[in-house]
């Protein structure tokens, strides 16, 4: 077979000779002769047996030609004969002149949905001129394969400029969406950073439960198919699309503002409710939660804060947030979605939005040997320093004159603003309790007494859950678990509502200080 193969690329300029003799043009000839040697390949493929290589041959051509002139006569039957024109006029008029532009414009558009491999070919044999011998030899590739890949180039760009597709909306009018990532391990890949760019958020937003090739994306961006190629395998790495077949379909929700406002309106609702029998909770408890404090003597108004943010936090995770988040490539554990529009500070995705509150500190033992590593938000030292600080000094919260290394943690922490020091006392600006205690307050949250702020956590996570559901495509579905627990908080809202009612301490942007996510108030 290699043989045969070998032997008809030598008859590859003779049969470029005898097409351009019989047609009308370059191009013509080019096409010609292409399906003539692809039509013999193909047959070597198969096995056919030719003993008579010349005779072979011509007899392809002679069929193959029989087929061009059948076309032009099929063409020429559908052209709407004109009067004579005697003299031609050689000067091009203006409206000439568009329609070249216009097809010069759609030829270009077509050449962008052509794959690399094909671009590399189609630029070295018109572009530069090469031979399709040396264009083999260059790209390691055998002639026979270049040829065919030549012919199917043509037969791509005439498909494409037949098709008249217009570009997608979202090459004009993109739309814009925030993107939200809950992990428990980060990994290799941060999400986030992949779809930074408005092209890479609308690419996915357009495969959405609607699987899409290579090509529908560079129509619908606008884009020349090498960058999406590029793109697309990137985002399929990273596991925000999924290769199925030859398409790609987004592996994530789309939550668009329809679907949003739904969810709105129900959190409003429930955080009414859930307001007014959490002012009762805190009301009822915040002296027991006050005599829990260690080393520290806060305002009711400051306690507040802390008291009622871990209440809520204890149950968002009792009822949304008991689940695995999924395995990615890299050894990263997280989950995704992305929000249309600008609101999803509103919705609070991450829990917090950019509610402030008083911070607040808690630990299990004393004794332990344990220093924490994660890094406040502004730069300043580690809950590590807090904590080793804590087994420094005694329960009644003095420093030993000789206990310079209790010293040294007190300073650092008197130049956060997080204690005061005054005779080598020690009285905390932050909340401490034990975890101990901590389980106490928990006991008090889960008595019957307060059942019904569990049942409008239960009822708000189903109805938002419901809306999410009936707006999911079916391969979607197990994410229903974490989009529920990343819209079913009510903490912004809950605390708006704390505060304009006189319940909580006024917070100015000066009278605070971030840490670890944290807001602490200075005295």
């Amino acid at each position: 077979m290699n043989k045969l193969i070998e032997k008809l690329e030598s008859y590859a300029s003779q049969i470029f000779f005898y097409c351009i003799k019989r047609c009308n043009n370059r191009m013509d000839a080019e096409d010609l002769s292409q399906s003539i040697l692809l039509e013999c390949v193909n047959q070597i493929n198969k096995g056919t047996i030719i003993n008579n290589m010349d005779y072979y041959i011509w007899g392809v051509c002679r069929n193959m030609y029989n087929q061009y002139l059948r076309g032009v006569i099929r063409e020429r039957e559908n052209v709407e004969l004109k009067d004579e024109i005697k003299c031609k006029d050689k000067k091009i008029s203006i409206l000439e002149s568009e329609i070249q532009n216009e097809k010069v414009k759609k030829m270009n558009s077509a050449i962008k949905l052509l794959s690399k491999d094909y671009l590399e070919i189609l630029y070295a044999y018109y572009i530069e001129d090469k031979t399709l011998k040396y264009i083999a030899d260059e790209l390691n590739l055998p002639l026979g394969t270049v040829t065919w890949k030549l012919s199917e180039i043509r037969k791509k760009l005439k498909e494409y400029l037949k098709m008249e597709k217009l570009n997608g909306k979202r090459a004009y009018v993109p739309k814009e969406f925030q993107v939200s990532m809950m992990c428990t391990k980060e990994g290799k890949y941060n999400p986030c950073l992949e779809v930074a760019s408005m092209i890479h958020k609308n690419l996915l937003y357009h495969s959405f439960n609607n699987p899409c090739t290579i090509e529908d994306y560079s129509l619908e961006l606008g884009i020349a198919r090498p960058y999406v190629e590029e793109i697309v395998s990137r985002l399929t790495d990273v596991t925000l699309l999924k290769k199925e077949g030859n398409k790609y379909i987004t592996n994530f929700a789309f939550i668009d503002k329809a679907v949003l406002n739904k969810i709105l309106d129900t959190k409003a609702k429930y955080s009414n409710i859930i307001y007014k029998q959490l002012k009762k909770f805190v009301l009822e408890n915040i002296n027991i939660y006050k005599s829990y404090m260690k080393l520290s003597n806060i305002e009711n108004n400051k306690l507040m804060w802390t008291l009622l943010l871990y209440i809520m936090f204890f149950l968002e995770c009792k009822y949304f947030h008991q689940y695995e988040h999924t395995l990615r490539p890299g050894n990263g554990k997280w989950d995704f979605v992305m929000v249309e529009g600008d609101d999803i500070d509103r919705i609070s995705v991450h829990g917090f939005g950019e509610i402030l509150y008083y911070g607040y500190v808690f630990s299990s033992s004393m004794n332990k040997d344990v220093i924490y590593s994660n890094k406040a938000l502004d730069g300043s030292e580690n809950f590590g320093v807090i904590y080793n600080f804590l087994k420094e000094i005694n329960d009644n919260g003095y420093i030993d004159d000789n206990n310079k290394f209790a010293e040294k943690y007190a300073k650092e922490l008197k130049k956060e603003l997080l204690v005061n020091v005054v005779n080598n006392k020690i009285e905390f600006n932050i909340p401490i309790i034990m975890e101990s205690d901590l389980f106490k307050i928990h006991e008090i949250i889960s008595s019957d007494k307060y059942n019904e702020i569990h049942q409008s956590y239960k009822q708000m996570g189903e109805e938002i859950r419901n809306i999410l559901d009936e707006n999911l495509p079916p391969y979607l579905k197990n994410q229903l678990d974490y989009l529920v627990s990343s819209f079913a908080i009510v903490k912004g809202d809950v605390i708006d509502k704390f505060s304009e009612n006189g319940l909580l301490c006024n917070i100015n942007e000066n009278d605070y200080i971030t840490y670890n996510g944290l807001i602490i108030l200075k005295k």
